[in-house]
């Protein structure tokens, strides 16, 4: 249905509790997704990202001693939407005859 023209990509992130002396120290994880289309034979490429799609990001930080109770959480602002154009002009690849013309001239594959 595509046409090896288009691509989803998915990015987790964990870290695990931090237990400290004075508590534990425990981030909040967040997820991104991104899709890509190129078009035009595939010379335009249109692209599209949600950072923390749950926005949940932040952390969280908990001290317990004995005459200390303290919790802390923070909540970051990453979730954002990117959009992305490109375009390759030309032709940019590599011409395997001149790569072997050049490794020849200069002595081979030392």
């Amino acid at each position: 249905m595509f046409k090896k023209t288009t691509t989803i990509q998915i990015n987790a992130q964990y870290i695990a509790p931090r237990y400290t002396v004075q508590g534990v120290y425990q981030r909040n994880p967040g997820i991104d997704i991104g899709f890509n289309r190129l078009l035009l034979d595939k010379k335009l490429s249109l692209g599209i990202r949600l950072t923390d799609i749950f926005d949940q990001k932040g952390f969280y930080f908990e001290i317990n001693n004995e005459n200390v109770r303290q919790e802390t959480r923070y909540k970051w602002t990453t979730r954002r939407l990117y959009f992305t154009i490109s375009y390759k002009f030309g032709n940019i690849g590599v011409d395997k005859d001149k790569v072997e013309q050049l490794k020849n001239e200069q002595g081979g594959d030392d």
